[in-house]
Formats: structure tokens, C-alpha cells, sequence
């Protein structure tokens, strides 16, 4: 069908187009023509409403000025991509942009919660409690509500079981003082006794006391050979024991360490020209007790005073070895002990004692052998015990 119209600014008069179009058009495809630009026009408006730049974009065709090449023209790419992807980009560009940041808020400073006075108090009642378990463990050797157990798992027969300890022995002695100074050299025996009290506060601890004299000592004056004066040697010593078990059967070995203070002293008769001796310290001891069956058991110990505190009492009449002498002392002892019962124990242990002592200055009186004055004067004194008694245990 011929369409005539007029041509825009030409001199040739009506311009005449031919378009050949098929007639009948189905009306179905013009409804779908019709409703594809009516679509694209909506779409259109909506995005110059939301965000101008994006809709413009998006008609275009176009996301950025990366699309561009480098003469700033679109590129055959870019005016062909598809409108509806282009515009999904924008909207989504545009509403990140749009979208409001979270209000920045400052930093606070915590500050602390204070601590109720109650809790605190309780905290500290608390740590106090624990540090007096710690030490009240520590001293008793374990802790209380174990004690109770621990006592009742050894055997019936065990002496570990007992609380009281008594001990009594007879005893044989023999001391001798050697000294180039005649009133500082003797040697003297005789026979004597030794009772002794152990209480344990718990089977690994012990409050323990002995008593050690002679009886009917006599010691020789110096430069006689037929004259003896009444003498007496008594040593007293309190302390305390700390036991050790490897093992809670009879014949498991026990270790004892023992801190005790020591008292020596000789006491002569008043007519006697010889000076009273008194030496005293503080005593470390070792012993075990290594048992050999359930019945029989071997001791062993050794013991030393590192510093030893010894005088000469005398008045000024009578002889003096020097003064401010340095003394110490040491000793070992080695026995058996049988076990007829929990109750009840026999033993037996030979000990020997060595006191070491060096005088400064000069004696007081000369020797009545050499008639000299000596200065410095050595002293060894030792000492040897024979005990064998018996054990009460309850």
C-alpha cells in the first residue's frame, strides 16, 4: 500500500515511501508490540525516579565511563548490552550509595565494678585458710582428714599405730677425755639408765624427749694414782621427729628425721680439783629402720652438732683450759629391735659420741705433770653407749 508525505526541507515536493507491508497484521502481534513499549517506557520512569543518574545510564545502556573507549564513544559492546541487566547494576550501585551509614558511637572506658567490702573479706578469710592448710599439712605431714585413714590402714601390729611411746634401758658407759692439759684427761666407766617419751601428734610427727644418766661414776684426780671422786654424767635432750614410711606393711623401712637440743653435763664432787664441763647445741639427727622380717628390724642413725657451745665452771681457784673454745660434735649409732606386739618392743643399739674442742688463750693453772702453762688446748672427748630395753607403746 503507497504512503505519501511531505519531505522536510526538500524542493522535490511530496516524498512518496513504499513500504510493503503484508496485510492483515494478526491483531495478537500488535498487542504484543504495543504492551513491549508501553513496558519499556514504565521502566524508564521509574528509574529517573529513584536515582537520575542510574536511569539515564540504564536507558542508555551504558554503567560508567569504563564503558567508554579511549575517544570517550561508546563502544559497539556497550550500546548492544541489555538494558534490564544495565539497569539491575544501577539500582543496586544506587542503593549501596544511598544506603545510610550506622551511627559511629565513641569507645567507653569499662569501668571496673567495685568488689562488695563482704566479698572481699570473704576472699581473703578464704586465701588465709588455705595458706593454714597448706602449713598445718606440711608440719603434721599430711592433711587432717587423711591422718584418721592413713592409721587405720597400717596393720593391727604396727608401731606406727601407737600414740605414747615409752622407753626404758639400762646402760653401759665408757667415756674418755684426751688432752695434752692433765685436768682435761681421764677415762671413766660405769653403768647407767635411759628413759625416753615420744608423743605423736600424727604418725609422721613427734614430740620427743630423753633422759640419759650414770650411776656410781667416779673419775681420778690428776696426778694420783689411787685417788677417785664421785662424779656424774647426765645428757638431757627435747626435740622433734619427723617419720617417713615407704610402704604401710610391716617390713616396709621408715626414715626419721629428728631436730632436737642436746645438754651435756659433769658434775664432780666439790673437793675435786677438776672443773665442771657443760656442752650444749642443737642436734641434727638421721636414723632408719630397715626391718628384716615382720618380727625383727635393723636401726641405723648418725647425728651432728654443727656448733657447739662448751665451757669450763669453775671458780677461780680451780683450772681452766683457755676460753672461747670452738667445739663440735658428731656421732653414730647402730642396733635391732624386735617386735613382739604393737604394744610392746625390745631393741638393743650401741652409740658413739665424739666432742672436738680447741681452747684459745693459755690455761689458768699449770699442768701438775709438766708443771707447764699450756696455750690452745686440744680436747677430744668420746663417748660410747651400750642400751638395751624395752619399748611401751599405746
Amino acid at each position: 500500500m503507497p504512503i505519501t508525505g511531505l519531505g522536510s526541507g526538500s524542493d522535490l515536493g511530496p516524498v512518496q515511501w513504499n513500504l510493503s507491508i503484508d496485510f492483515p497484521m494478526s491483531l495478537l502481534m500488535k498487542y504484543v508490540i504495543l504492551t513491549f513499549f508501553v513496558f519499556q517506557i514504565l521502566e524508564t520512569q521509574v528509574l529517573f525516579a529513584q536515582t537520575p543518574s542510574a536511569g539515564v545510564a540504564g536507558f542508555m545502556g551504558t554503567s560508567s565511563t569504563s564503558d567508554l573507549d579511549d575517544e570517550g564513544q561508546y563502544t559497539r559492546r556497550d550500546r548492544l548490552r541489555p538494558r534490564k541487566k544495565a539497569n539491575e547494576t544501577y539500582i543496586k550501585r544506587a542503593a549501596a550509595q544511598e544506603e545510610p551509614k550506622a551511627p559511629t558511637t565513641p569507645a567507653v572506658t569499662a569501668t571496673p565494678t567495685p568488689i562488695a567490702s563482704t566479698q572481699v573479706a570473704d576472699q581473703k578469710e578464704s586465701d588465709n585458710k588455705s595458706v593454714g592448710e597448706k602449713v598445718e599439712a606440711m608440719v603434721l605431714g599430711a592433711e587432717p582428714e587423711s591422718l584418721d585413714q592413713y592409721r587405720n590402714s597400717l596393720d593391727p601390729e604396727d608401731p606406727r599405730r601407737n600414740i605414747i611411746e615409752l622407753t626404758v634401758a639400762p646402760m653401759y658407759f665408757y667415756n674418755t677425755s684426751t688432752s695434752p692439759y692433765a685436768y682435761r684427761n681421764y677415762l671413766t666407766a660405769s653403768p647407767g639408765a635411759l628413759t625416753g617419751l615420744a608423743l605423736w601428734l600424727t604418725p609422721f610427727l613427734a614430740l620427743d624427749t630423753k633422759y640419759r644418766f650414770t650411776l656410781q661414776d667416779d673419775i681420778r684426780e690428776p696426778g694420783s694414782q689411787e685417788r677417785f671422786l664421785a662424779a656424774q654424767h647426765v645428757w638431757v635432750d627435747i626435740g622433734l621427729k619427723f617419720r617417713r614410711s615407704f610402704g604401710a606393711e610391716l617390713t616396709s623401712p621408715v626414715f626419721t628425721f629428728g631436730v632436737r637440743y642436746v645438754d651435756y653435763n659433769l658434775t664432780l664432787a666439790l673437793e675435786s680439783t677438776r672443773s665442771r664441763i657443760q656442752s650444749r647445741g642443737a642436734q641434727i639427727d638421721f636414723d632408719a629402720k630397715i626391718p628384716s622380717s615382720k618380727n625383727y628390724a635393723w636401726t641405723v642413725g648418725v647425728s651432728l652438732v654443727p656448733y657447739l657451745s662448751h665451757r669450763e665452771i669453775s671458780t677461780s681457784s680451780l683450772p681452766k683450759s683457755g676460753t672461747d673454745p670452738q667445739s663440735i660434735g658428731y656421732g653414730a649409732r647402730l642396733g635391732g629391735e624386735y617386735l613382739f606386739g604393737r604394744n610392746l618392743q625390745g631393741f638393743f643399739n650401741c652409740s658413739y659420741v665424739l666432742e672436738k674442742h680447741a681452747f684459745g688463750s693459755t690455761a689458768t693453772v699449770a699442768d701438775p705433770l709438766t708443771g707447764t702453762t699450756p696455750s690452745n688446748t686440744p680436747v677430744v672427748n668420746q663417748f660410747i653407749f651400750l642400751d638395751m630395753g624395752i619399748k611401751w607403746g599405746r
